[in-house]
């Protein structure tokens, strides 16, 4: 037997018995729709903080099923089976959802789709003053006259994870639009096929907001400014994002402006267009670039891949190439009265030229490789002798990894490959230019590093609803991306519908092929015990734990985690 399932029975039961022994008072209900009440907003109406709706497959429709409002109830809504099956039609007569009433991530929509919601302001789901948590949503042909097309937040700091945002439209923007919003956090979510008339055709930040993305992809928006985002005057953190094929007058991925200003890391700009500012257009104020990839952008003016204007900004370990302006020059970069200072970077291949420098001082590049020459410290101009690897393109050919060339890149930093950059940031161990996987060691190569994530994991629970007593087979699959001899070890987590936590260690052990996926199931009976009515919540952790000599270059380094959730909703029978 697999050691990831060993003793899984023994390990229930105990904590079962734990759950008995403690004596809870009974739990919060769960509310079915339409088996309790025929509408949404009826079972919104009859809730009680704690408990729990669950919407049965089909389309919803009618004054009761949109504008819901939750009152500031700390209750969960989700669908019985999936976005794919629950289906909110607002039938462009109003929005999906409008939280307004100082919800907080206890209060959460799960698996639902929002289609057709039509607003002044979120077409889809508004916020105001509220932080609720929105997971796992399609929000999908939806309109705003004014701001936020599928999402619209003012002093806003939700949490919208795993979601994606589609053929919205806004005055500005057209997928989402925050404004005053300080921490607002979208994770893991999908921005396409939006336009905005204004700003931001993807995504839109404004008036001191300071909203992170992370891991998302924004993809073939468009607007006038920004076609994939616009932030003005806001501090977005923009990480390990994949920001393409977007369109725009000017910055076709990003239009930045205003005093505070966007920090963009471990991010691709990929295929991008705009008049001027293919990838990025950012002006009167400040940009940090840190470790991002721009490439394959064009602009028909200028600055293919950026333009700064009257801009402050700092460029670190980022690579442009491929990149085109097509009636004047910068194919790489064009400043215009701004400040740049550029670091540890590549400017290669772009079309008609690299760096151009329409008024004001010229650019400061240090220990940068650009083609054509440039003046500075521990410049170069050689071929970079770029090569593909499995985890991308850009990568640096090395006679360490078997490869019958050295780019003259590598070791040709400014500093240590492990230790700070220019801008405060750290350089990530598990970032390479390798394309066997190889750890950047030494002095730190020019250019963009490609994030190594040793592990992925995924945890599903299905049925993820049923009547108590009932059995939900628990499923992990692993995604290995690096050469086999990896271990990892997994542990998940139980939380019960009355928030009491139960660890349950589960070990495994397995060589997994580069690029191939391992899953495991568990089958778990769930007694009809009112301590277990609700949502039980299941957290894995699986953590690289391969050791010495399997985790030594040019294998990746162990210790990289991936964590994952699922949860369990169980009915007590009536009676």
């Amino acid at each position: 037997m697999d050691p990831l399932k060993r003793h899984h029975g023994l390990r229930w039961a105990q904590a079962l018995c734990l759950i008995l022994l403690t004596g809870l008072p009974a739990t919060a209900d769960v509310i079915n729709v339409p088996g309790h009440h025929s509408t949404i907003q009826a079972a919104i109406n009859a809730a009680d903080h704690g408990d729990t709706i669950v919407i049965a497959p089909g389309t919803w429709t009618g004054p009761e099923n949109r504008d819901l409002d939750t009152g500031g109830k700390a209750i969960v809504i989700r669908s019985l089976l999936g976005p794919g099956t629950c289906i909110i039609d607002c039938q462009n007569l109003g929005r999906g959802f409008y939280f307004h009433s100082c919800e907080s991530t206890a209060t959460a929509i799960i698996g639902l789709t929002i289609r057709g919601g039509s607003a002044e302001r979120g077409g889809g789901i508004a916020g105001y003053w509220s932080n609720p948590r929105i997971v796992d949503c399609i929000i999908s042909s939806c309109s705003a006259a004014g701001g936020g097309g599928g999402i619209a937040g003012q002093y806003f700091s939700a949490e919208i994870i795993d979601c994606l945002v589609e053929g919205c439209r806004a005055m500005d923007g057209g997928g989402v639009d925050l404004d005053h919003c300080p921490a607002a956090r979208l994770i893991r979510c999908t921005i396409r096929e939006n336009q905005a008339e204004r700003h931001g055709g993807g995504f839109s930040s404004t008036d001191g907001s300071t909203p992170l993305l992370l891991h998302c992809t924004i993809s073939d928006n468009s607007a006038l400014l920004g076609g994939g985002i616009c932030s003005r005057d806001s501090a977005a953190v923009v990480q390990g994002c994949l920001i393409e094929r977007n369109l725009a007058w000017d910055g076709g991925g990003l239009f930045s402006c205003g005093p505070l200003g966007p920090h963009l890391l471990d991010t691709q700009l990929t295929g991008n267009k705009a008049d001027s500012g293919g990838a990025v257009y950012a002006g009167y104020g400040v940009l940090q670039l840190t470790n991002c990839l721009l490439t394959a952008n064009s602009a028909t003016v200028t600055g293919g891949a950026l333009y700064g204007r009257q801009l402050d900004s700092t460029i670190s370990s980022c690579t442009f190439s491929g990149n085109t302006a097509d009636q004047s020059r910068g194919g790489g970069l064009t400043s215009r009265a701004s400040r740049l200072v550029v670091i540890d970077s590549i400017l290669w291949g772009d079309c008609p030229d690299e760096v151009y420098t329409a008024s004001g001082e010229n650019p400061l590049i240090t220990f940068s490789n650009v083609a054509g020459s440039y003046p500075g410290a521990g410049n170069l101009d050689s071929d970079p002798l770029f090569t593909c690897a499995p985890c991308g393109s850009h990568c640096l050919c090395q006679l360490a990894a078997g490869e019958p060339a050295q780019s003259p890149c590598v070791n040709a930093g400014s500093r240590p490959a492990r230790s700070p950059a220019i801008d405060g940031a750290p350089h990530s161990s598990g970032t390479i230019t390798r394309s066997d996987w190889g750890a950047d060691t030494g002095r730190l190569d020019l250019g963009y590093h490609h994030c190594l994530h040793t592990v992925q994991a995924r945890i599903d629970c299905l049925p993820a609803v049923g009547w108590l007593p009932f059995r939900t087979t628990i499923n992990v699959t692993l995604v290995n991306p690096v050469p086999p001899r990896r271990r990892f070890a997994g542990r998940i987590d139980v939380t019960t519908a009355t928030g009491i936590s139960y660890p349950c260690w589960r070990r495994g052990w397995t060589d997994l092929d580069q690029g191939k996926d391992a899953s495991w199931d568990w089958s778990v009976d769930l007694p009809a015990l009112p301590q277990l009515a609700g949502a039980c919540a299941f957290s894995l952790a699986v953590e690289d734990v391969t050791p010495a000599p399997y985790n030594l270059p040019p294998y990746p380094p162990a210790g990289h985690r991936a964590i994952d959730r699922c949860s369990v909703t169980g009915i007590l029978p009536p009676g």
